[in-house]
């Protein structure tokens, strides 16, 4: 068994134990992927796909603390007013898109293109979002949320001079271990100052995780889910299944099965 030993920095008052559960990987992720590898700067602008997941709004809160313009694309309504809220300057909501390319819509709203991408997602936004880079990008590979692993078309990288970059937080523990110590003591610094906060949109306790996983899939998240030890009551859109509900875990971990 092994454990995370995070610095947690005493001044950063309001912030319970369970919600700072959710700081870690998402917003350490982040960091390392927009400070030490595409060293994003005062100005720029950063494209953030998945941008009300919870990586993804650590990304938006992120680049916005570093002096970036963000453009942040997500799904539905709610989520553009979330996103809006948390300091996107621009939000593509692809659910209004009429049929219009992604590339498209960004480039209504970044007509001179993208410095940096910040992509959790993968699959056919990664072909769109390499047609929104400026000269000189920097392409951020954090996940594959969509399912897909798609196959990156070198011609795209050659004609704007990009630059990928694969993101794998959990292997700094074992190769980069002071980059990441020093990354999250930043993360717990601005924490601590208020000029990132943390977004819990669910809550659970174990007993009911089909229904976190369900808020999961059913794309109602935004931010984290934490999953307390405890019985508290859940927050948020949950359903009220049973954890003894056996055809509904079986039928989640076979949804989950068919996205890996």
């Amino acid at each position: 068994v092994s454990a995370w030993k995070i610095p947690v920095c005493p001044t950063a008052g309001g912030v319970d134990v369970h919600a700072a559960a959710g700081v870690p990987i998402v917003y350490g992720t982040a960091d390392l992927a927009l400070r030490h590898r595409a060293g994003v700067r005062a100005g720029q602008t950063v494209l953030v796909l998945g941008a009300s997941g919870g990586v993804g709004t650590a990304a938006v809160q992120i680049s916005k603390v570093l002096g970036a313009r963000v453009v942040a694309v997500t799904s539905g309504a709610n989520k553009v007013e979330y996103l809006k809220a948390i300091g996107a300057d621009a939000v593509v909501d692809t659910a209004v898109a009429g049929g219009q390319k992604l590339h498209k819509q960004i480039a209504a709203v970044a007509p001179k293109g993208v410095n940096i991408v910040f992509d959790p997602v993968g699959g056919a936004a990664l072909f769109e979002s390499l047609k929104s880079v400026a000269w000189g990008a920097q392409y951020l590979v954090i996940g594959f949320a969509a399912g897909d692993i798609p196959k990156v078309p070198a011609n795209l990288l050659l004609v704007k001079n990009t630059t990928l970059h694969g993101v794998f937080w959990g292997s700094y523990m074992q190769y980069r271990y002071k980059v990441l110590a020093d990354s999250m003591s930043q993360v717990m610094n601005w924490l601590a100052d208020g000029k990132i906060t943390l977004q819990v949109s669910h809550r659970f306790p174990l007993d009911q995780l089909p229904s976190a996983m369900s808020a999961l899939l059913n794309r109602q998240v935004k931010g984290k889910i934490i999953i307390t030890m405890d019985d508290n009551s859940s927050t948020g859109s949950s359903s009220s299944s049973s954890s003894n509900d056996v055809g509904q875990r079986r039928q989640l971990q076979q949804q989950l099965i068919s996205r890996l």
